[in-house]
Parts: structure tokens; sequence; C-alpha cells
């Protein structure tokens, strides 16, 4: 099994050589790739660290006992950084994983906004152990279906397609860390995934557009409200929302996309 250093995150911009061969090569390699992540992917990049700033800075104060939006809201904002920072980093299904975090813990966030009982979130059992149960999701969703049905549909569809293929070990995901050498001998299984840029413009537009989507539906919630935005909330988040719309435009009128609808059809937006 080979494991030479992979070339990749090729662009128009540079070629990346990683070395991966020690934690040490692996360390300073991620280094590498976050840092040089907005030459390589421009305005796919600068949009998405925006939208993760200002997701981490949006909220100014938190009224007393809203303590489980504080929470749920401290969750999805550090694995938003963190899908962030594993797609610039080519790594795929990790992204993918803190994405499904800031998808579930947006939901209870926005919830709890006019939630407030333990026993909205969790179940406690009999010896006093906090369970969290699925009836108890199912009763969030529906409730954000009723209050959220476009945003929240939205979000539903990338969970399941997530769900699929993104937090389970299958064919698909596996093929981003296996190739057959050019001998043909031997198997290359690096630890950064073989990819192309437009995969990680992809990932960027939907990180980004997750945290657009949940941070209009804690404005939608937040009546009467309980949580104070930035004075400039409004219009940024309105800006932001503009600017996700036309990088998705930008996509849309790629060669890539227009050939991948031809093949998969209302499969692929």
């Amino acid at each position: 099994m080979a494991t030479n250093d992979q070339v990749t995150g090729e662009s128009v911009l540079s070629v990346i050589q990683l070395k991966q061969s020690t934690i040490d090569e692996i360390i300073d390699s991620e280094a590498l790739l976050a840092a040089t992540a907005a030459s390589r992917y421009g305005m796919y990049y600068l949009h998405a660290r925006n939208v993760t700033t200002f997701l981490s800075k949006c909220v100014a104060s938190i009224d007393p006992g809203y303590d489980f939006f504080a929470g749920f809201y401290a969750h999805m904002k550090k694995h938003h950084l963190l899908a962030l920072l594993a797609a610039v980093r080519l790594h795929h299904v990790q992204s993918q994983m803190n994405v499904r975090q800031v998808i579930e813990g947006g939901a209870w966030a926005t919830y709890a906004l006019t939630h407030t009982e333990p026993s909205y979130f969790v179940h406690i059992d009999g010896r006093g152990i906090l369970r969290p149960t699925t009836d108890l999701s199912k009763k969030r969703d529906q409730w954000l279906v009723e209050r959220f049905p476009k945003n929240w549909e939205h979000l539903r569809s990338l969970r399941s397609q997530i769900n699929k293929y993104g937090t389970h070990a299958n064919l698909v995901v596996s093929h981003k860390v296996l190739r057959l050498s050019e001998g043909g001998k031997e198997w290359d299984m690096p630890f950064f995934d073989f990819t192309d840029d437009y995969h990680v413009y992809t990932d960027l537009w939907s990180i980004a557009g997750v945290a657009v989507t949940l941070m209009d539906m804690f404005l939608g919630a937040n009546q009467p409200k309980h949580i104070n935005f930035v004075e400039d909330f409004d219009d940024r988040l309105i800006e932001l929302l503009n600017q996700n719309r036309l990088l998705q435009q930008e996509m849309h009128n790629t060669d890539r996309f227009k050939e991948m609808q031809k093949r998969f059809g209302n499969a692929v937006s």
C-alpha cells in the first residue's frame, strides 16, 4: 500500500504538494491547506468564512432562562467552523458529519426559543439519567415543519442526504481515499481526500447556506424577543443570503453542473 505524497488542490492559483507520511508532516500540511484556502477557493471560501464568523458573533445577548438555546447555539457554531476547516483541509466526510451537527444543533436552538422546559429536550429516566429520545426529536421536527416549512424542508433534505452518504462508510466516500497507483500494482491510501476544487466549492457553498438558513430561523422564532442580535443583523443576513444565491447561480452556470444535471436530472440542485 502506497502512502506517497499526494498532489491535490489544483487550481489556476496554486498546486500544493501535501506531505503525509508522518503525523508531523500531516500537521504541517493541514496548516498549509487552511492558510491557503482563500487563494485556492476564492469567494467560495471567503463567503463561508464570513458566514461562520458572523454566526459566531450575531447574538449580542441572551435573556436569563434561555440557557438551552445558548447551549445549542454554542454547539452549532463550533461545529460550523469545524465543517469549514474540514472542507478546506480535504476531509469531506468529517465536514459532512460536522454539518449534520450544525443542522441538529440549529434545529434545537430554534426550538429552544419557544420551549424552555427540560422535558421538551430530554427524558429523565428512573435513575435520573438524561436520555435524548427519538420521540422528542420528532416533536421538534413537526414544530419546525409548521413554523418554518421552506427552511426546514431544505435542511431536512440535506440532513437526509448526509445520513445516506456522509455519516456511514460506503463505496461512494471510500473512493475519496483510495486510488490504484500508476503502475497498477499497489493502492494509494492517503490521509487527505482525492478531490478537485469543484467538490470543495460545493461543500463551502452548502456549509455557508446552512448557517444562513438557521440564522433566518432564529430571527423568525425570536418572538417575543429573548435573544438580542447585533445591530446590523438584518442587513448582514440579507447580504450573506444574496452572496450565497450568487455563488449558487455561478455553480449552476458551469459546464460541470450542466453535465451532472443531464445525467441525474432533478436529483441535482
